[in-house]
């Protein structure tokens, strides 16, 4: 999940705009999770309207999470074919909103002629074998490549642009909250296991978590007086009324952390909750800088440091304008 304000660039070059070059494309998309608000946000950032999105409501993520075996052949086929639909556009800008998957990569390399990526996770640069090759010449054929924060940018592609999921917010509003109660929201999977956080804090802390979670980690979550559990989705008015006064854990690994950010961690500060996370990745500068909480020490003195909180974000911001301004630009 990822919540988000809406803005323009400054004084871009709009004559591509104009012209109904640009078309925004998710080749994961999902009906679920972040992506069609991070369409409308691209959409938005780039001054678009709806009809330069191409996608379909064809939800591709799930039928790439349910193969396995030789199904996975058939999905293959059936991607490559549901891919033949944005061929029409090859001549046009495309804006493709995540990292893909290798059948979409193999489409883009043979049929494809005018394309961005805005890397969300950074999980194929690491890869080796045929894949790392096939990500190889995909990447190398864009035009662009966008990253949500500096920090993988420097890490993984150094001429690439940055483009954070989001404008941050400054205007943001935490008010005095009472450690007892921490709560853990979205879906919990091994992924995102809370299991070790609640062992230790369990006995100190009243622990809630909302939100979807898989039986894997339902079956291991221990049996505590301090743990209630409501497992189902969350609304988006549920999530937001579930983070304003409230510690949030977020069951982030170091893995995770390596190439992907949590969307929730600035949905957190942004709805006026404090997150408790790892200080491993981009999160360690938060947490030296009492932006964030350490997991493993919770610090019952903690104050959120507004200063600094805002200055990190504007100069995130102007990364994301310029990103912007540079694309439109060419």
């Amino acid at each position: 999940m990822m919540g988000f304000i809406l803005a323009t660039p400054t004084s871009p070059n709009s004559e591509i705009m104009n012209n109904n070059k640009i078309f925004v494309y998710e080749p994961n998309f999902s009906v679920n999770g972040h992506y069609k608000r991070y369409l409308l946000y691209i959409i938005t950032l780039f001054r678009l309207s709806t009809v330069n999105n191409i996608n379909s409501n064809v939800d591709i993520q799930k039928k790439i999470n349910e193969s396995s075996g030789i199904s996975r052949i058939k999905i293959g086929l059936y991607l490559f074919f549901l891919y033949l639909k944005i061929f029409k556009y090859r001549k046009n800008f495309l804006i493709i909103t995540s990292q893909g998957n290798p059948i979409f990569w193999i489409f883009a390399i043979i049929l494809l002629e005018n394309y961005m990526i805005n890397i969300i996770s950074a999980k194929p640069f690491v890869k080796t074998g045929i894949i790392k090759i096939i990500f190889n010449k995909f990447i190398k054929k864009s035009k662009f490549i966008t990253f949500t924060d500096k920090f993988y940018r420097d890490k993984y592609y150094l001429s690439g642009l940055v483009l954070h999921d989001r404008l941050y917010k400054e205007d943001i509003n935490i008010p005095k909250i009472s450690f007892s109660t921490i709560k853990i929201l979205g879906h919990i999977h091994e992924g995102r296991d809370p299991t070790n956080f609640i062992n230790k804090y369990a006995n100190y802390y009243k622990i809630i978590i909302i939100g979807k979670i898989d039986l894997k980690i339902l079956q291991k979550l221990p049996i505590h007086k301090n743990l209630k559990i409501s497992n189902k989705y969350l609304s988006e008015e549920d999530y937001k009324l579930s983070i304003y006064g409230s510690y949030i854990y977020l069951p982030v690994t170091e893995a995770y952390s390596e190439v992907m950010i949590s969307g929730v961690f600035f949905d957190v500060i942004e709805g006026g909750g404090i997150p408790i996370i790892g200080s491993y990745g981009l999160y360690k500068e938060y947490i030296e800088n009492n932006a964030a909480i350490d997991a493993d020490r919770i610090d019952l003195t903690f104050k959120f440091n507004y200063s600094w909180y805002v200055k990190k974000i504007q100069k995130m911001n102007q990364e994301t304008l310029n990103c912007v301004n540079e694309v439109l630009s060419k």
